[in-house]
């Protein structure tokens, strides 16, 4: 059965207050509801995580989860990213989506796209980048050269 509750004057089920509070997922949300008493239906808006950091994303206030979800990332390899970069909090993380590509048609990533053409995940692209072929272009022709033995 789907628990309802209000945050920021929204009714949203757990898992999307889950998301919006900064949680990684419903379990540890459900867990601060019920030590805290708090009856479904409440107002859970004052249980955000420490840990949720704001990021600008598209011109939006997110926390670390939802820019993940929004940029293609999962969250850990998005915190790491930022992490590397040496990103502080509040800064705009729009340009830190990920890199896809058409191959037959289709939207792909880089490792799935290396995937059907053939390619090994690093030399696409290294090829990519040394060609200068932007996100969003059509990769289908791209395929490897014959390997020396």
């Amino acid at each position: 059965m789907t628990q309802f509750y209000i945050v920021n004057g929204e009714r949203v089920n757990t898992s999307k207050a889950a998301l919006m509070l900064g949680y990684k997922n419903s379990t540890g949300l459900m867990y601060r509801i019920k030590s805290n008493g708090i009856p479904e239906g409440g107002d859970i808006s004052h249980l955000h995580t420490c840990r949720s950091k704001i990021f600008i994303v598209n011109g939006q206030e997110v926390n670390i989860t939802a820019a993940a979800h929004i940029l293609g990332y999962d969250q850990s390899t998005l915190s790491r990213k930022i992490a590397s970069l040496s990103l502080p909090e509040g800064s705009d993380i729009s340009h830190l989506g990920k890199a896809f590509y058409i191959v037959n048609g289709e939207k792909m990533d880089i490792p799935r796209a290396a995937a059907v053409l053939g390619y090994d995940r690093y030399w696409l692209s290294k090829k990519l980048k040394r060609c200068s072929v932007p996100p969003g272009s059509d990769i289908s022709h791209m395929t490897p050269g014959k390997r020396r033995q």
